[in-house]
């Protein structure tokens, strides 16, 4: 069972702090408006991501796609899957799954070639965290929602790739082989997303 020495990295604290922090200003959030549904999703997922995290599961595709899985179904238990657009779990799915799958398979490819540690590998994937959570939902341009939102999606995203047990490369993990990975991530993300953007016309079109 892995111990918490990832918690030694002070830029990790500091993103583990803002996941927290937004935790507790969920709460607040609970508390004024009756309305629980952030906090208990996060509060659930941070139990999932702990436990994952500490058993380290092998089979580093299928762990990874499991706990992306779990995350959409506590999501969508709250009324957030799809941004609250989803009508279905399946729906929900069908959209997101192949999402995390992409940034999986990119992760499990350089993983097996390079050696990786976990602050890079949580450091990495902030940048498609970013990508999808953020920049794509506009929450970016809102200060309230970055700060409420953007620790979380960086918690997210770090623990569905750093939960797994990691394969163990070799050759050095050097700042040319981050880009790379960065820029082999965001095409698989706008790859997969084009294609789901046409199979979802193509099915309310034939609806």
């Amino acid at each position: 069972m892995r111990n918490f020495s990832i918690l030694e990295s002070q830029i990790l604290r500091f993103f583990l702090g803002w996941h927290f922090l937004s935790m507790i200003f969920a709460l607040v959030i609970g508390i004024s408006s009756g309305d629980f549904n952030l906090f208990l999703s996060l509060s659930i997922w941070t139990t999932i991501a702990v436990i994952a995290y500490k058993l380290e599961p092998p089979y580093y595709i299928l762990s990874a796609l499991v706990l992306s899985a779990l995350e959409e179904l506590v999501v969508y238990s709250f009324g957030g899957g799809l941004q609250g657009a989803a009508t279905s779990l399946i729906q929900d799915y069908a959209n997101s799954l192949p999402i995390f799958l992409s940034i999986i398979l990119v992760w499990r490819f350089v993983l097996g070639r390079y050696e990786v540690s976990e602050e890079e590998l949580y450091l990495v994937t902030i940048v498609p965290a970013v990508f999808i959570e953020l920049l794509f939902q506009g929450v970016l341009y809102n200060p309230i929602l970055l700060f409420l939102l953007g620790g979380p999606a960086f918690f997210i995203y770090g623990s569905i790739m750093g939960s797994p047990k990691l394969p163990r490369g070799e050759l050095e993990f050097s700042l040319k082989i981050k880009m790379m990975t960065i820029v082999l991530m965001i095409a698989s993300i706008l790859v997969v997303a084009i294609i789901m953007t046409d199979i979802n016309n193509m099915l309310a079109l034939s609806s």
